[in-house]
């Protein structure tokens, strides 16, 4: 005897296919959730680390010219003493070490009465407070000079040393004496310390 094939049950198919049909849902928006993280923190990850301030210091120094800063445009050696004070920021937080004190020597081509020098080059070796001593590599930003008073900015990258290395000390400078023609000048000066 035969029996009569049971006839298929439309809601028993129509269930499953809406449950197939979440599954799916539900795996997508899975994936698309991961892929959009993985994408999110691609981008974190391929955003540069902007640079930041760290220290800032006052300061007082003295620059010597030889030969003497005249009102003749020429090539003179240069060098510097700094001395800093007054020095906080979120690296003494970190670090506990700060400058006190820098000596550089250089080139340039200036007079005293030269809005803009040309030609600056020099090197000089930071000291820390731990008593260490980092080299520096100067550059010139801006400066000028009337009558033998001025003002300038400066920078100085440290290449090597236990703090701080590839870090940028920037200086604005006044000067605090003048006259023309001079061997040298005391200044005074704000730092700051930058790091990326």
């Amino acid at each position: 005897m035969h029996r009569a094939a049971a006839a298929p049950d439309c809601g028993t198919e129509e269930r499953q296919y809406s449950m197939r049909v979440r599954n799916l849902r539900r795996v997508s928006a899975v994936f698309a959730g991961t892929l959009g993280l993985a994408v999110s923190s691609l981008a974190i990850a391929a955003t540069p680390a902007s640079a930041q301030t760290v220290i800032t210091c006052n300061g007082t120094g003295t620059v010597t010219w030889s030969p003497d800063l005249t009102s003749t445009v020429r090539s003179i050696d240069w060098s510097g003493q700094i001395t800093y004070t007054g020095c906080h920021g979120i690296g003494l937080d970190g670090d506990h070490t700060y400058p006190v004190s820098m000596t550089s020597s250089g080139t340039e081509t200036l007079s005293c009465n030269d809005l803009d020098g040309t030609g600056f080059s020099g090197s000089g070796t930071v000291t820390w407070s731990d008593g260490t001593t980092s080299h520096v590599t100067d550059t010139e930003i801006s400066s000028d000079e009337i009558n033998g008073e001025g003002s300038g900015e400066f920078n100085h990258t440290i290449e090597d040393g236990s703090h701080y290395v590839g870090a940028d000390i920037v200086h604005v400078e006044r000067d605090t004496s003048g006259g023309c023609p001079q061997s040298s000048q005391t200044f005074s000066l704000t730092l700051t310390l930058v790091a990326a």
